[in-house]
């Protein structure tokens, strides 16, 4: 993943700031390009289809630190949460931000919960 500072290619083209984001918001949504449009720090988030499977995928299996992950994507923090947040409103991910600073998905929550149940003789039925 890398990032686009709007600002410098509104600059570069000679163009307004908005006209920089409303042609990248327009390129996301019709698929032209793959990214998101972090407002808050007015840049372009890219990334390849096959990066968000494998964040997908790991997300899914372990507990991760916003911080670890964003240091690993070269991005910061908070980007680190607005991918996330996509993964999730598209649905392949299912999970919940910890007070710690992570995401956690459902499996480990779920597995967690049996475990410490599990310790402590306590039965639990799970519906599927």
């Amino acid at each position: 993943m890398r990032t686009i500072m709007l600002r410098n290619e509104a600059e570069r083209l000679n163009v307004p700031l908005d006209a920089v984001k409303k042609t990248l918001a327009r390129a996301i949504s019709k698929g032209e390009i793959q990214g998101i449009i972090d407002s808050q720090n007015e840049e372009l988030i890219r990334y390849e289809l096959e990066e968000l499977d494998g964040l997908s995928e790991k997300l899914s299996s372990k507990r991760v630190r916003l911080r670890d992950l964003a240091e690993e994507m070269n991005l910061k923090v908070e980007q680190s949460r607005l991918i996330i947040d996509k993964l999730m409103e598209e649905g392949r991910i299912q999970g919940e931000y910890a007070s710690d600073g992570s995401f956690v998905s459902q499996t480990i929550i779920k597995e967690s919960i049996i475990d410490d149940a599990e310790k402590n003789h306590i039965r639990i039925l799970l519906h599927k």
